[in-house]
């Protein structure tokens, strides 16, 4: 009997959920960077100045306003840092997720980058999913399901949802999420704690 992605993640610690920017080989084709989708912008929607943490140089903790985002918008926009200019999420700019609802209505924003995590000792790449702390729930709403589904389908992607609460990611709750496609059964869904940047290097590092 083959083991599924599903049996593979029984074995999963606190250890091996974590966050980074390795680059192994053979990454899945998946880009959200391009043009904006039609009838898409911005708007009133400021999720990410406020859901999304900002290390250096601003050093704003997750789930916190930004101290330059004002009525209208960024109040530093045209010298905000790069790492704010080159940020942008799914629902801009990927023609799969027209599905999806603005971040702000929905309450979580789908990163531009992939990710990468420790599952049994392997480095994966992953999608990730910045949640809003106070709507916990709504990485079950029906339409980022649906695209997640989609993109496990398209690039064997599995997810992880996080909700953060400070700039660093040490002891920060996630869950990693298995389309039915990939766990070889319903949505799996493996909940552990982010370990810190440094410790991560580190497991980066023995595997290189």
């Amino acid at each position: 009997m083959t083991e599924t992605l599903a049996d593979q993640m029984e074995y999963l610690t606190d250890e091996q959920i974590v966050r980074g920017n390795a680059s192994p080989k053979n990454v899945p084709v998946w880009s959200i960077f391009g043009r904006k989708q039609a009838g898409r912008q911005c708007g009133h929607c400021n999720f990410c100045c406020i859901v999304v943490p900002v290390e250096t140089p601003l050093d704003k903790p997750g789930g916190v306003r930004c101290v330059h985002l004002k009525h209208k918008g960024c109040g530093i926009y045209k010298q905000r840092p790069d790492v704010c200019a080159a940020w942008n999420c799914a629902w801009l700019y990927q023609p799969e997720a027209k599905i999806l609802k603005r971040p702000d209505l929905s309450g979580y924003a789908v990163d531009c980058c992939l990710h990468d995590i420790f599952i049994n000792q392997e480095l994966v790449k992953v999608i990730q999913v910045w949640v809003d702390p106070g709507r916990r729930d709504a990485h079950r709403a029906p339409e980022l399901r649906a695209y997640l589904a989609e993109m496990a389908r398209l690039h064997k992607l599995p997810a992880i949802v996080r909700w953060p609460t400070g700039t660093d990611q040490a002891g920060e709750e996630a869950t990693v999420l298995f389309a039915p496609i990939l766990s070889g059964e319903d949505w799996v869904e493996i909940s552990s704690n982010m370990i810190p940047v440094h410790e991560m290097e580190r497991l980066k590092e023995e595997r290189a």
